[in-house]
Protein backbone atom coordinates (compact mmCIF):
# COMPACT_ATOMS: atom_id res chain seq x y z
CA UNK A 1 0.00 0.00 0.00
CA UNK A 2 1.55 3.27 -1.13
CA UNK A 3 0.80 6.94 -0.62
CA UNK A 4 1.26 8.78 -3.27
CA UNK A 5 -0.34 12.11 -5.24
CA UNK A 6 -1.48 10.38 -7.94
CA UNK A 7 -2.64 7.60 -6.14
CA UNK A 8 -3.74 8.20 -2.84
CA UNK A 9 -5.17 5.11 -0.76
CA UNK A 10 -7.16 5.53 2.23
CA UNK A 11 -9.92 3.76 1.32
CA UNK A 12 -10.16 1.36 3.51
CA UNK A 13 -10.16 3.73 6.69
CA UNK A 14 -13.06 3.40 8.79
CA UNK A 15 -15.66 5.98 8.59
CA UNK A 16 -15.62 9.44 10.55
CA UNK A 17 -17.46 11.94 11.10
CA UNK A 18 -16.57 14.86 8.95
CA UNK A 19 -17.55 18.81 9.63
CA UNK A 20 -20.84 19.19 7.82
CA UNK A 21 -20.81 21.45 4.92
CA UNK A 22 -23.08 23.21 3.01
CA UNK A 23 -23.90 21.98 -0.87
CA UNK A 24 -22.51 24.18 -3.53
CA UNK A 25 -24.34 22.96 -6.58
CA UNK A 26 -22.48 24.96 -9.20
CA UNK A 27 -24.01 26.14 -12.83
CA UNK A 28 -22.96 24.22 -16.02
CA UNK A 29 -20.72 27.43 -16.71
CA UNK A 30 -18.78 27.24 -13.41
CA UNK A 31 -18.25 23.49 -13.28
CA UNK A 32 -16.66 23.35 -16.60
CA UNK A 33 -14.14 26.25 -15.21
CA UNK A 34 -10.49 24.84 -14.71
CA UNK A 35 -10.06 26.19 -11.35
CA UNK A 36 -13.57 25.17 -9.99
CA UNK A 37 -12.94 22.03 -11.03
CA UNK A 38 -9.63 22.16 -9.28
CA UNK A 39 -11.40 23.24 -6.21
CA UNK A 40 -13.71 20.16 -6.26
CA UNK A 41 -10.54 17.69 -6.52
CA UNK A 42 -9.29 19.18 -3.24
CA UNK A 43 -11.98 18.87 -1.38
CA UNK A 44 -12.56 15.70 -2.59
CA UNK A 45 -9.18 14.32 -1.96
CA UNK A 46 -9.23 16.32 1.49
CA UNK A 47 -12.24 14.26 2.69
CA UNK A 48 -10.66 11.00 1.98
CA UNK A 49 -7.91 12.14 3.90
CA UNK A 50 -9.50 12.84 7.30
CA UNK A 51 -8.77 17.02 6.03
CA UNK A 52 -5.15 16.36 5.07
CA UNK A 53 -3.57 17.05 1.79
CA UNK A 54 0.53 17.78 0.50
CA UNK A 55 2.07 19.92 -1.19
CA UNK A 56 2.75 17.39 -4.04
CA UNK A 57 -0.49 16.16 -4.57
CA UNK A 58 -1.89 20.01 -4.86
CA UNK A 59 0.59 20.84 -7.45
CA UNK A 60 -0.70 17.79 -9.38
CA UNK A 61 -3.96 18.98 -9.02
CA UNK A 62 -2.86 21.98 -10.83
CA UNK A 63 -2.12 24.55 -8.41
CA UNK A 64 0.71 26.63 -8.17
CA UNK A 65 3.01 28.06 -5.61
CA UNK A 66 1.00 31.35 -5.82
CA UNK A 67 -2.62 29.83 -5.98
CA UNK A 68 -1.37 28.02 -2.64
CA UNK A 69 -0.03 30.89 -1.31
CA UNK A 70 -3.00 33.00 -1.61
CA UNK A 71 -5.15 30.21 0.30
CA UNK A 72 -3.04 30.07 3.54
CA UNK A 73 -4.59 31.75 6.30
CA UNK A 74 -8.26 31.36 4.01
CA UNK A 75 -9.46 27.77 3.68
CA UNK A 76 -5.60 26.51 3.56
CA UNK A 77 -3.27 25.87 6.69
CA UNK A 78 0.23 24.75 7.19
CA UNK A 79 -0.23 21.61 9.02
CA UNK A 80 4.03 20.76 8.52
CA UNK A 81 6.48 21.71 6.52
CA UNK A 82 4.88 20.17 3.33
CA UNK A 83 1.51 19.17 4.52
CA UNK A 84 -1.86 21.26 4.36
CA UNK A 85 -5.12 21.21 6.44
CA UNK A 86 -7.84 21.85 4.12
CA UNK A 87 -10.75 24.18 5.49
CA UNK A 88 -10.05 23.85 9.18
CA UNK A 89 -7.21 22.77 12.13
CA UNK A 90 -9.18 20.14 14.14
CA UNK A 91 -7.69 17.39 12.80
CA UNK A 92 -8.38 13.95 14.31
CA UNK A 93 -5.62 11.74 15.34
CA UNK A 94 -6.77 9.65 11.78
CA UNK A 95 -5.98 12.68 10.35
CA UNK A 96 -2.69 13.36 11.46
CA UNK A 97 -1.55 9.95 10.88
CA UNK A 98 -1.60 10.56 7.14
CA UNK A 99 -0.08 14.02 7.58
CA UNK A 100 2.46 12.12 9.36
CA UNK A 101 2.87 9.50 5.97
CA UNK A 102 2.77 11.87 3.83
CA UNK A 103 5.29 14.14 5.24
CA UNK A 104 7.57 11.09 5.68
CA UNK A 105 7.06 10.09 1.79
CA UNK A 106 6.06 6.46 -0.31
CA UNK A 107 8.17 4.27 2.07
CA UNK A 108 7.57 5.51 4.93
CA UNK A 109 4.69 3.54 8.04
CA UNK A 110 3.93 4.27 11.48
CA UNK A 111 5.44 2.48 14.00
CA UNK A 112 6.02 2.35 18.15
CA UNK A 113 3.56 3.86 19.44
CA UNK A 114 1.33 4.62 16.71
CA UNK A 115 2.02 1.16 14.93
CA UNK A 116 1.17 -0.23 18.69
CA UNK A 117 -2.28 1.44 19.02
CA UNK A 118 -3.53 0.41 15.59
CA UNK A 119 -2.79 -3.18 16.47
CA UNK A 120 -4.45 -2.89 19.31
CA UNK A 121 -0.97 -3.81 21.76
CA UNK A 122 -1.46 -1.02 24.30
CA UNK A 123 -4.65 -0.63 26.64
CA UNK A 124 -6.15 2.75 27.56
CA UNK A 125 -3.30 4.10 24.85
CA UNK A 126 -2.63 8.21 25.92
CA UNK A 127 -2.60 11.07 23.59
CA UNK A 128 1.01 11.22 22.28
CA UNK A 129 2.94 12.17 18.75
CA UNK A 130 2.73 10.19 15.59
CA UNK A 131 5.72 7.72 14.99
CA UNK A 132 6.77 7.26 11.50
CA UNK A 133 9.98 4.77 10.24
CA UNK A 134 11.53 5.59 7.07
CA UNK A 135 14.73 4.42 5.95
CA UNK A 136 17.75 6.46 4.08
CA UNK A 137 15.74 9.53 4.32
CA UNK A 138 17.64 12.21 6.02
CA UNK A 139 16.15 15.18 3.79
CA UNK A 140 12.71 14.80 5.68
CA UNK A 141 12.45 17.90 8.09
CA UNK A 142 10.77 17.82 11.62
CA UNK A 143 6.74 18.19 11.61
CA UNK A 144 5.51 18.88 14.88
CA UNK A 145 3.54 16.86 16.68
CA UNK A 146 5.63 13.58 14.92
CA UNK A 147 8.58 11.80 15.88
CA UNK A 148 10.76 10.50 13.02
CA UNK A 149 12.44 7.39 13.44
CA UNK A 150 15.28 6.50 10.99
CA UNK A 151 16.56 2.62 11.17
CA UNK A 152 19.10 1.28 9.55
CA UNK A 153 17.01 -1.61 8.71
CA UNK A 154 13.17 -1.79 8.00
CA UNK A 155 12.74 -4.47 5.42
CA UNK A 156 9.42 -4.23 3.04
CA UNK A 157 8.25 -7.36 4.61
CA UNK A 158 7.96 -5.50 7.92
CA UNK A 159 5.68 -3.05 6.51
CA UNK A 160 1.79 -4.07 5.69
CA UNK A 161 -1.57 -2.37 4.97
CA UNK A 162 -4.16 -2.33 7.83
CA UNK A 163 -6.87 0.04 8.71
CA UNK A 164 -5.91 1.84 5.37
CA UNK A 165 -2.26 2.75 7.05
CA UNK A 166 1.28 1.94 6.05
CA UNK A 167 2.24 0.32 9.22
CA UNK A 168 4.81 -1.74 10.57
CA UNK A 169 3.94 -5.70 11.21
CA UNK A 170 3.33 -6.56 15.20
CA UNK A 171 6.41 -8.26 15.60
CA UNK A 172 8.63 -5.32 13.79
CA UNK A 173 6.36 -2.80 16.74
CA UNK A 174 7.63 -5.17 19.29
CA UNK A 175 11.09 -5.27 18.19
CA UNK A 176 11.34 -1.19 18.13
CA UNK A 177 9.88 -1.29 21.86
CA UNK A 178 12.09 -3.85 23.50
CA UNK A 179 14.89 -1.75 24.47
CA UNK A 180 11.96 1.31 26.24
CA UNK A 181 9.33 -1.32 27.35
CA UNK A 182 9.52 -3.49 30.67
CA UNK A 183 9.31 -7.06 31.02
CA UNK A 184 5.71 -7.00 32.28
CA UNK A 185 5.07 -4.48 29.25
CA UNK A 186 6.78 -6.45 26.64
CA UNK A 187 5.15 -9.20 27.78
CA UNK A 188 1.59 -7.83 27.63
CA UNK A 189 1.95 -7.12 23.86
CA UNK A 190 2.95 -10.34 23.21
CA UNK A 191 -0.25 -11.80 25.18
CA UNK A 192 -1.93 -9.52 22.64
CA UNK A 193 -0.65 -10.82 20.18
CA UNK A 194 -1.76 -14.42 20.97
CA UNK A 195 -5.14 -13.40 21.84
CA UNK A 196 -6.03 -10.77 19.53
CA UNK A 197 -3.94 -11.13 16.57
CA UNK A 198 -4.22 -15.28 16.48
CA UNK A 199 -0.27 -15.53 16.76
CA UNK A 200 0.48 -18.60 18.22
CA UNK A 201 3.37 -19.16 21.09
CA UNK A 202 5.08 -21.24 18.54
CA UNK A 203 5.10 -18.47 15.89
CA UNK A 204 6.49 -16.24 18.42
CA UNK A 205 9.36 -18.07 19.48
CA UNK A 206 9.74 -18.50 15.76
CA UNK A 207 10.37 -14.79 15.16
CA UNK A 208 12.56 -14.27 18.41
CA UNK A 209 14.84 -16.71 17.52
CA UNK A 210 15.81 -15.20 13.97
CA UNK A 211 15.74 -11.64 15.68
CA UNK A 212 19.68 -10.66 15.49
CA UNK A 213 21.75 -9.27 18.67
CA UNK A 214 19.23 -6.03 19.54
CA UNK A 215 19.18 -4.12 22.53
CA UNK A 216 16.06 -5.39 24.79
CA UNK A 217 16.53 -8.89 23.07
CA UNK A 218 17.08 -10.55 26.85
CA UNK A 219 13.64 -8.43 27.94
CA UNK A 220 11.89 -9.78 24.97
CA UNK A 221 13.10 -13.64 25.63
CA UNK A 222 11.96 -12.92 29.97
CA UNK A 223 8.58 -11.75 28.06
CA UNK A 224 8.38 -15.08 25.90
CA UNK A 225 8.95 -17.32 29.03
CA UNK A 226 6.30 -16.00 30.78
CA UNK A 227 3.56 -16.47 28.29
CA UNK A 228 4.58 -19.33 27.04
CA UNK A 229 7.62 -21.16 28.08
CA UNK A 230 10.79 -21.71 26.13
CA UNK A 231 10.81 -23.62 23.03
CA UNK A 232 12.46 -26.74 24.55
CA UNK A 233 11.61 -30.45 24.16
CA UNK A 234 9.64 -32.19 27.51
CA UNK A 235 13.21 -33.95 29.02
CA UNK A 236 14.46 -30.12 29.12
CA UNK A 237 11.75 -29.36 31.27
CA UNK A 238 12.00 -32.31 33.51
CA UNK A 239 15.63 -31.93 33.63
CA UNK A 240 15.70 -28.22 35.10
CA UNK A 241 12.74 -29.16 37.60
CA UNK A 242 15.27 -32.23 39.11
CA UNK A 243 18.17 -30.34 39.47
CA UNK A 244 15.97 -27.24 41.22
CA UNK A 245 14.86 -30.15 43.55
CA UNK A 246 17.95 -31.62 44.24
CA UNK A 247 19.88 -28.06 44.86
CA UNK A 248 16.73 -27.58 47.13
CA UNK A 249 17.53 -30.90 49.19
CA UNK A 250 14.11 -31.98 48.60
CA UNK A 251 13.58 -36.11 48.18
CA UNK A 252 13.64 -37.66 44.94
CA UNK A 253 9.95 -37.75 43.43
CA UNK A 254 9.28 -40.49 40.41
CA UNK A 255 8.56 -39.02 36.93
CA UNK A 256 6.11 -39.91 34.70
CA UNK A 257 4.59 -41.67 36.91
CA UNK A 258 1.19 -43.11 35.39
CA UNK A 259 -2.07 -43.73 37.67
CA UNK A 260 -4.51 -45.42 36.49
CA UNK A 261 -5.36 -43.33 33.09
CA UNK A 262 -3.38 -40.31 34.13
CA UNK A 263 0.03 -39.56 34.19
CA UNK A 264 1.92 -37.10 36.75
CA UNK A 265 4.62 -35.11 35.51
CA UNK A 266 6.31 -36.35 39.56
CA UNK A 267 5.26 -37.34 42.45
CA UNK A 268 5.29 -38.64 45.83
CA UNK A 269 3.09 -41.41 45.94
CA UNK A 270 3.08 -41.91 49.65
CA UNK A 271 2.87 -38.37 50.91
CA UNK A 272 0.35 -37.96 47.95
CA UNK A 273 1.91 -35.14 46.47
CA UNK A 274 2.02 -34.47 42.75
CA UNK A 275 3.28 -31.63 40.41
CA UNK A 276 2.45 -30.93 37.06
CA UNK A 277 5.02 -29.08 35.32
CA UNK A 278 2.56 -26.51 32.91
CA UNK A 279 3.58 -25.39 29.62
CA UNK A 280 1.76 -23.93 26.95
CA UNK A 281 3.97 -26.08 24.56
CA UNK A 282 2.57 -29.02 26.26
CA UNK A 283 -0.83 -27.79 28.14
CA UNK A 284 -1.90 -25.13 25.59
CA UNK A 285 -5.01 -24.88 23.77
CA UNK A 286 -8.93 -25.43 24.76
CA UNK A 287 -8.78 -29.54 25.18
CA UNK A 288 -5.71 -29.62 26.90
CA UNK A 289 -7.13 -26.64 29.28
CA UNK A 290 -9.87 -28.93 30.15
CA UNK A 291 -8.22 -31.83 30.04
CA UNK A 292 -5.77 -30.47 33.19
CA UNK A 293 -9.16 -29.77 35.02
CA UNK A 294 -10.78 -32.87 34.89
CA UNK A 295 -6.96 -34.81 36.02
CA UNK A 296 -6.69 -31.79 38.87
CA UNK A 297 -10.24 -33.26 40.31
CA UNK A 298 -9.39 -36.59 39.86
CA UNK A 299 -6.19 -36.35 42.04
CA UNK A 300 -8.34 -34.49 44.57
CA UNK A 301 -10.48 -37.24 44.79
CA UNK A 302 -7.71 -39.68 45.25
CA UNK A 303 -6.63 -37.15 48.24
CA UNK A 304 -3.85 -35.66 46.23
CA UNK A 305 -2.45 -32.08 46.61
CA UNK A 306 -1.94 -30.70 43.22
CA UNK A 307 1.51 -28.39 42.60
CA UNK A 308 1.08 -26.74 39.69
CA UNK A 309 4.65 -24.95 38.31
CA UNK A 310 5.46 -23.12 35.12
CA UNK A 311 8.89 -22.70 33.54
CA UNK A 312 9.42 -19.00 34.94
CA UNK A 313 9.09 -19.88 37.74
CA UNK A 314 11.78 -23.27 37.52
CA UNK A 315 13.72 -20.43 35.74
CA UNK A 316 13.43 -17.37 37.40
CA UNK A 317 11.96 -18.26 41.35
CA UNK A 318 13.55 -21.46 42.20
CA UNK A 319 13.32 -20.77 45.80
CA UNK A 320 9.66 -20.31 45.56
CA UNK A 321 8.98 -23.44 43.75
CA UNK A 322 11.17 -25.20 46.58
CA UNK A 323 9.39 -23.44 49.32
CA UNK A 324 6.15 -24.40 47.34
CA UNK A 325 7.10 -28.36 47.36
CA UNK A 326 8.38 -28.42 50.88
CA UNK A 327 5.41 -26.75 52.08
CA UNK A 328 2.76 -29.44 49.98
CA UNK A 329 5.59 -32.39 51.58
CA UNK A 330 4.99 -31.05 55.44
CA UNK A 331 1.66 -31.13 54.63
CA UNK A 332 1.31 -34.50 52.66
CA UNK A 333 3.40 -35.97 55.86
CA UNK A 334 0.60 -34.12 58.51
CA UNK A 335 -1.89 -35.80 56.76
CA UNK A 336 -0.47 -38.95 56.83
CA UNK A 337 0.29 -38.76 60.34
CA UNK A 338 -3.11 -37.87 60.83
CA UNK A 339 -4.77 -40.61 58.98
CA UNK A 340 -2.18 -43.51 60.87
CA UNK A 341 -3.05 -42.23 64.22
CA UNK A 342 -6.88 -42.46 62.95
CA UNK A 343 -6.27 -45.70 62.21
CA UNK A 344 -4.39 -46.73 65.54
CA UNK A 345 -7.43 -45.05 67.28
CA UNK A 346 -9.78 -47.32 65.25
CA UNK A 347 -7.19 -50.32 65.89
CA UNK A 348 -7.95 -49.80 69.69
Amino acid sequence: MRYSASKPNFDALEPEAQPSQPEDTPSPEREADPRVVRDHSLSALARLQRGVVSKDQMLELGFDGPAIHRRLGRTLFEFGPTVYAVGHLGISRRGRGIGALLHAGDEAALSHDSAARIWGLVENPGEGPVHVSVMNRSDIADMTGVVIHRPRNLTAEEIVGHRGFRVTTPERTVTDHMRTKTVAELTRMLELMVTTLNRSPDDLHRWSRELGTLAGKAKLHRAMDEIAGPAVIRSEFETLFRSVCQEGGLPGALTNYRMGRWELDAAWIELKVAVELDSYKFHGGRWAFHRDRRKGVALSRMGFELVRLSWPQLKHDPAAVIDAISNALERGRLRRLGAAAAAAGLAL
